[in-house]
C-alpha cells in the first residue's frame, strides 16, 4: 500500500503514526508472522476488535472509541 502523505493533513499523518507504534509495540509479535495471510488476519483484529473496541483511548477518558460514540448518542439523543 501506498501512503500518500500529501493527500493528508499534519493531523492526520499524526494519528496514523500514532495508531501503528501502538500497534508495533503492543501487538506484533517480535518476531514477526509467518505468512502474509495470517499478519492480515492478526491486524485487522488489532485494529477492528481491540483497538475500536477494548483498548483504552485517553483522549476519550479512558473508554474505547466505540464505547465513546455509542455514549455521544446516548447524549445527543441519537439512537
Amino acid at each position: 500500500m501506498i501512503c500518500k502523505s500529501n493527500k493528508l493533513t499534519t493531523e492526520q499523518t499524526g494519528c496514523i503514526a500514532y495508531i501503528f507504534r501502538g500497534l508495533k509495540s503492543e501487538w506484533i509479535p517480535a518476531l514477526g508472522y509467518p505468512n502474509l495471510p495470517e499478519a492480515k488476519k492478526d491486524v485487522g483484529g488489532y485494529l477492528m476488535d481491540y483497538y475500536n473496541r477494548q483498548r483504552p483511548h485517553t483522549f476519550n477518558d479512558g473508554i474505547p472509541p466505540i464505547a465513546a460514540e455509542e455514549n455521544l448518542k446516548i447524549l445527543s439523543g441519537i439512537s
